[in-house]
């Protein structure tokens, strides 16, 4: 071979090859000499690859193009044709994907048998006689298994609970494993964040998950069919019942008495109720709910059936007007996440949720705080805002919050914090008091002109990684650089605060350079 041009073909490389040890000369000793491998390993391909080159899906037209070549003439005929262009879409621009599927139905005439295949895909489970758990469901499974370990599994297979196609904030995955335990309780929430960042480009390497939009990520949807379908082995160890993003408009109570499921979702369905008489769920940590619009009401009895839950998400279920008082039973919640439920109103008492650490009920129509609050010692976040009828918090309750990390208080009601005989307390001097907090996003409204710069709020606000000030009419965002100095932002602030500033005073580049 040294003494030819050669063009070497690897396939499917798992590991990091030594050529020298295969009496392979490499490319660059003899000239005209090729070598191409393909991998679903990132680390593979940094090691042993010049030129990278990342395989973009098929769009639409190519994928269909390719799938009626595998299925033949029979899937362009009429009656077929919507089940065939469905199928090609599950398939999810997957060469192999759609090939495998596409010769499992060649010449198959008979209409039910196309609405199987898509049943069977839309439910992630591999159509009798396609062969796609061999040879696709198999290899990406493979790429599961070698995984470092149990913990990065678990992890990735917490991603399949999600929607198709769906944007997944990294900062809220990250928090989803730390309640599940996945990952290690350290006493500094940038150590956390900075393993799951970390295991999150591990998942992106092996080519299991994939950049989203902005800090947040998604699962290709066949890579998510095998990871839902790894989630119901019963040899795995986390199983999980996924149900998101299906058109559900009831759950089944006999579905959910399968005493084995660890994690439950049902989010974005048209789901009205909840089943009222549920027997106990014992090891269910994660319910995902969120995003059914249509449901009204949650059953007194349906809760307390989650003994060990730690995460329950019913963010953006629109149509919520109270939670049940059962509430505070759950005694290992580590997150709560309301956002834009924004028809809730009622609040029953959450002192018994001590273990809680994420506490999101943000956009919604409550006017006063749940009963209880000050016991929530371990909350890490708390997310307060844009509850416009809510416009007292009382004095001491905040500064009770002695672990809190992150604080989000804008665009509420002109938020006050009134003392106990009904004394107005500035809002910055109760804050001050959190010792572990790093964010803080808070409605001065147009008191910004009162603010006293002293030294020790100075010296204060000087320990925060970040700030967001929203100040006067119209709110805007006032971030914090470090490179502008403490006083000169609250000299500014008082200059300004009284009517807001202006769109031109930040043009200015008062607080450009970020």
């Amino acid at each position: 071979m040294m003494e030819k041009a050669f063009l070497l073909i690897l396939d499917d490389v798992w590991n990091p090859i030594d050529l020298d040890r295969l009496g392979i000369p490499e490319p660059q000793v003899l000239r005209g000499g090729k070598i191409i491998l393909t991998t679903r390993s990132f680390d593979v391909c940094s090691q042993m690859a010049d030129v990278p080159l990342k395989i973009a899906a098929l769009n639409e037209d190519e994928a269909w193009s390719l799938f009626c070549k595998s299925a033949g003439e029979v899937a362009t005929w009429k009656e077929i044709q919507p089940l065939a262009k469905a199928i090609t879409k599950e398939c999810g621009g997957l060469p192999l994907a759609i090939n495998v599927v596409g010769a499992s139905l060649k010449q198959k005439r008979m209409v039910e048998v196309w609405k199987d295949a898509l049943n069977a895909l839309r439910r992630s489970e591999p159509p009798i006689g396609s062969g796609l758990d061999d040879k696709v469901y198999n290899p990406i499974k493979w790429s599961y298994d070698l995984l470092p370990n149990e913990c990065i599994k678990s992890c990735f297979l917490f991603c399949c609970l999600f929607l198709e196609d769906y944007q997944i904030v990294e900062d809220t995955l990250i928090r989803y494993w730390l309640a599940e335990g996945l990952l290690e309780d350290h006493h500094d929430i940038e150590e956390v964040m900075s393993r799951g960042i970390t295991i999150i480009q591990t998942l992106k390497d092996r080519s299991l998950l994939e950049e989203g939009g902005y800090l947040s990520v998604k699962i290709h949807d066949i890579i998510r069919d095998v990871s839902i379908w790894i989630s119901s082995l019963p040899e795995n160890e986390c199983i999980s019942l996924v149900r998101s993003g299906i058109g559900l408009e009831e759950t089944r109570e006999d579905e959910l008495s399968v005493k084995s499921y660890n994690r439950v979702s049902f989010m974005g369905n048209e789901i009205r109720e909840l089943p009222n008489a549920l027997e106990e769920c014992p090891t269910v940590t994660t319910l995902l709910l969120q995003e059914n619009r249509k449901l009204k009401h949650i059953p007194d009895d349906f809760l307390p059936a989650f003994k060990s839950l730690k995460i329950l998400d019913l963010s953006d279920c629109s149509s919520i007007k109270s939670l049940p008082p059962c509430l505070d039973q759950l005694v290992e919640l580590r997150i709560l996440l309301l956002a834009s439920c924004k028809s809730l109103e009622s609040f029953p008492p959450v002192g018994g949720l001590a273990k809680l650490q994420v506490f999101v009920c943000s956009g919604t129509g409550i006017s006063t705080l749940p009963q209880g609050m000050e016991k929530l010692t371990n909350l890490r976040q708390l997310d307060l805002s844009s509850n416009h009828k809510l416009t007292v918090i009382p004095v001491g309750l905040v500064s009770s919050l002695s672990n809190l990390e992150d604080l989000y208080l804008c665009e509420n009601g002109q938020l006050k914090f009134i003392g106990e005989s009904g004394e107005i307390v500035a809002q910055l001097r109760e804050i001050m008091s959190l010792k572990r907090l790093s964010y803080l996003n808070i409605g001065l409204g147009r008191s910004a002109s009162t603010l006293e710069t002293t030294d020790s709020l100075l010296n204060w606000m000087k320990k925060l990684n970040r700030f967001d000030f929203f100040i006067g009419e119209p709110k805007f965002v006032v971030p914090w650089p470090r490179r502008i100095s403490t006083k000169s932002v609250f000299s500014m602030i008082s200059t300004y605060g009284e009517n807001g500033l202006s769109y031109n005073k930040y043009e200015l580049h008062l607080f450009r350079g970020l």
